[in-house]
C-alpha cells in the first residue's frame, strides 16, 4: 500500500509514549500523516481535526515499537542480529510480537511484511530454525483459529519438518489446536502428493502479490476475478 501524495508529509509530529510493564518508558516522534496513512488507530487519535499532540501507549515494549517506528519511516525494519532477544535460538518471537502490535494499531502492510520476513528468515536458514514449542503455544494461545501465524507456523512444519523433529516437537506440551491443525494438513499432503508449500503472500490479509512481490490492496471482487483471470491464462 503506496503513498500517492507526499505534499507535506513530513509537516507534522507527533509523540507517543511507550510504557512496558516493566522498565522504562520511551518517547517516539512519528510524522502524523505517514502514522495515520498505515495504522487506522493512529488515524483515530491524530487524524484529521484531532488536537492530540501526545498520546501514551502502554503494555508494550519499547524495543517491538522501535521496529514498528522503522517500518512506518522507512517501510522496513531492521530485525537480524538483535542483542536483546530473549531467546537466541529462536529469532521469532520479536517478529510475532511485532505482528501482534500491528494487529492492534490496524497496520494490515506491516502484518503482512512481518509474514514475510518470517518465512525469509525460515529461508535464510536453510529451512532448519523452527519454531519453538513456546512459541508455537503462544502463538496459538493469543490467537483465532485461521489466523495467518498460525497458518505459516503450521506449514512450516507440515512441509519442511522430519519425522524426527516432529517427534521432537510432540514430546513437549503443545498446544492442543496446533497438533490437530498439523495433523490435518500432513494427511492433505499425504492424500496430494503434489501439493506445495504455499508462497508468502498467501499468508496476507487482502492482497495478492504484483510487480516485483509488491502487493496492492484489493476489494474481494477484485480478487475473486484476478484469480479467475490467472487460473484461465494457466
Amino acid at each position: 500500500m503506496h503513498l500517492t501524495n507526499t505534499r507535506g508529509l513530513y509537516d507534522e509530529i507527533r509523540t507517543i509514549t511507550v510504557v512496558p510493564i516493566e522498565g522504562e518508558s520511551r518517547d517516539f516522534v512519528i510524522y502524523r500523516k505517514l502514522a495515520t496513512h498505515f495504522s487506522t488507530f493512529f488515524n483515530s487519535i491524530f487524524g484529521e481535526g484531532t488536537t492530540i499532540t501526545h498520546f501514551k501507549f502502554g503494555e508494550t515494549d519499547p524495543k517491538i515499537f522501535d521496529l514498528l517506528h522503522q517500518w512506518i519511516n522507512a517501510s522496513r525494519f531492521d530485525y537480524r542480529y538483535k542483542q536483546w532477544v530473549p531467546r537466541p535460538d529462536d529469532p521469532y518471537l520479536p517478529m510475532v510480537q511485532l505482528y501482534e502490535l500491528a494487529e492492534k494499531l490496524g497496520c494490515i502492510a506491516l502484518m503482512n511484511q512481518v509474514i514475510t520476513t518470517i518465512r525469509k528468515m525460515f529461508e535464510d536458514s536453510r529451512l532448519q530454525l523452527f519454531m519453538s514449542v513456546p512459541i508455537i503455544n503462544y502463538i496459538y494461545t493469543n490467537s483465532n483459529k485461521g489466523a495467518p501465524l498460525r497458518k505459516i507456523t503450521c506449514d512450516m512444519f507440515a512441509f519442511n519438518a522430519g519425522t524426527t523433529t516432529l517427534t521432537y516437537k510432540k514430546s513437549e506440551r503443545i498446544h492442543e489446536e496446533f497438533d490437530a491443525e498439523l495433523r490435518k494438513r500432513l494427511i492433505e499432503r499425504t492424500k496430494d502428493p503434489n501439493l506445495l508449500e504455499p508462497h508468502h503472500w498467501v499468508y496476507h490479509l487482502h492482497e495478492v502479490p504484483g510487480d516485483e512481490d509488491e502487493c496492492t490492496i484489493l476489494e474481494k471482487e477484485s480478487l475473486a476475478i484476478r484469480v479467475n483471470e490467472e487460473r484461465v491464462q494457466s
